[in-house]
């Protein structure tokens, strides 16, 4: 039982190191919660409350839990993303007004 214990702390560890490194990919940020993908494996990560709340949940009975050890890097690291996302997506809507101004004014710019 001691290694099996062991074992799962260490691919714990695993997981969060890769997100720590960055090594993962987002597939759905919220303001709440983020779905990541690492090695093909996907986690549902709860963001909202304080840093204490930061765990991974899944309704899967299967499904890894990662028990964070560096609970703000990880929270950071995933803020972060999210901050990445919600200025992309503000940063396309001026684009977005920009171009239709520059239509409607009869503007061509190079």
């Amino acid at each position: 039982m001691r290694n099996v214990k062991k074992e799962l702390e260490n691919l714990q560890r695993y997981f969060e190191d890769k997100i720590l490194d960055d090594d993962f990919s987002v597939v759905k940020i919220g303001r709440h919660t983020a779905e990541i993908k690492i090695d093909g494996l996907e986690f549902s990560i709860w963001l909202a409350n304080d840093v204490n709340s930061t765990y991974t949940y899944s309704g899967d009975e299967n499904a890894i839990s990662i028990v964070f050890r560096k609970k703000k890097a990880v929270r950071d690291m995933l803020e972060s993303k999210r901050f990445a996302k919600d200025n992309k997506s503000h940063i396309d809507s001026k684009k977005a007004e920009f171009e239709a101004l520059k239509k409607e004014l009869n503007i061509t710019c190079n």
